[in-house]
């Protein structure tokens, strides 16, 4: 797929999946880590046809109001010195606001974040939809694969840990 774009639309952008994923492909893309291990960089799939690693891009939604190097930095799984050499990248990735309506009590106070006023489900889904959209034309993308690595799971209640 020589020359094809492929956008990444991630659900829990700002999470520590998503966040090491996108350090990582960016590192890989600058040269500042090997790609090693990687089923798609060998021999055995160059007849394959698959996008190359400079043609991935990445978005996505995210309840937190933050870039992805800050929370990379915050979840602590990629080492600094490696995401210090891709700030720049990261800061870029382009960070929607999630949805927060349907928000548990928990997940607002895990992640300090306020609850939204409620508004009517169709136009909340009209303008997730333009997100996909606006992403879509601002890096001129050929295709868009949309991959949910937020938070589903609520917190083990702390009493069932004693």
């Amino acid at each position: 797929m020589e020359g094809k774009k492929l956008g990444i639309f991630l659900v829990g952008v700002l999470g520590s999946i998503a966040t090491t994923l996108i350090a990582g492909v960016a590192a890989a893309k600058k040269g500042v880590v090997p790609i090693q291990g990687a089923i798609t960089e060998t021999e055995l799939t160059k007849t394959i046809p698959l996008i190359a690693l400079e043609n991935i891009y990445f978005a996505g939604w995210d309840i937190r109001e933050k870039d992805c190097f800050t929370m990379a930095i915050e979840n602590q799984v990629v080492p600094p010195i490696i995401l210090e050499k891709v700030q720049e990248e990261l800061e870029k990735i382009p960070v929607y606001p999630g949805v927060r309506m349907n928000l548990a009590s928990t997940t607002l106070q895990v992640y300090d974040v306020e609850p939204e006023e409620k508004i009517p489900l169709l136009l909340e889904l009209e303008r997730l939809r333009n997100n996909i959209k606006d992403f879509k034309r601002e890096f001129q993308l050929d295709y868009i694969v949309v991959v949910n690595v937020s938070s589903t799971e609520p917190l083990v209640d702390e009493q069932l840990l004693e």
